[in-house]
């Protein structure tokens, strides 16, 4: 990982991370980011002083996530081979909270107007409070339909989830109901990356090219 400084671009740090990293979030003040890969490695990094924290150490096929909330000083850790999320403090990375999942997931987000966390893994997709006080919905796929829900981005307006569920798959499902609106197929390649970029198109980015749906 690179820190830039963003008036003239100038590298200030390079930062290792032991193994693949997967992830990367900055915390809401700036002052922490924290990555998360395979083997089931989270690092953070104070920006100020450049000293990293290792906050696991390390294991199982499924890999970590982590990511701070926009909502509130907390950071979301989750270990996928454990089909846990916890919940710590910001700064002294204390345990809050720790909620067990029904299935490994393998990718989650935050919405960006409420404070609910989307999860997605093997056969389910989720919806939980921030805090993990509450399970707001769980759906699992329909049968015949790829499995794993490797990356998920919502709608600009928070309404809608998207996620690339393997197979070249893209499934959306509506955030308040979990209610599957529709999904298309790619064709075939890996990988696939989904943002919205520009706040309106939705990029999809994989091996085999880009593909981008305006979201209307």
């Amino acid at each position: 990982m690179n820190v830039f400084r963003r008036s003239d671009g100038l590298l200030l740090k390079e930062f290792e991370f032991p193994g693949n990293l997967h992830t990367l979030s900055v915390s809401r003040d700036g002052r922490f980011a924290v990555g998360a890969g395979w083997p089931g490695k989270v690092r953070v990094w104070n920006l100020a002083t450049f000293e990293a924290t290792d906050l696991t150490e390390g294991s199982g096929p499924f890999g970590a996530r982590a990511q701070f909330s926009p909502h509130e000083d907390t950071l979301v850790l989750g270990q996928g081979s454990t089909r846990t999320l916890s919940l710590l403090k910001s700064e002294t990375w204390e345990p809050i909270r720790q909620v067990q999942t029904d299935a490994a997931w393998s990718a989650f987000t935050f919405c960006r107007n409420e404070n609910w966390l989307v999860v997605g893994g093997f056969g389910q997709a989720s919806v939980w409070k921030g805090d993990l006080t509450k399970l707001r919905w769980s759906t699992a796929f329909q049968e015949g339909h790829a499995g794993n829900a490797e990356n998920l981005v919502l709608s600009p307006d928070g309404s809608a989830i998207f996620g690339y569920c393997g197979q070249s798959t893209i499934r959306v499902w509506d955030t308040l109901s979990a209610h599957e609106l529709f999904s298309w197929d790619l064709p075939c390649g890996t990988s696939h990356w989904l943002n919205f970029a520009d706040g309106q198109t939705l990029h999809i980015e994989g091996t085999d090219g880009c593909y981008r749906f305006d979201e209307r």
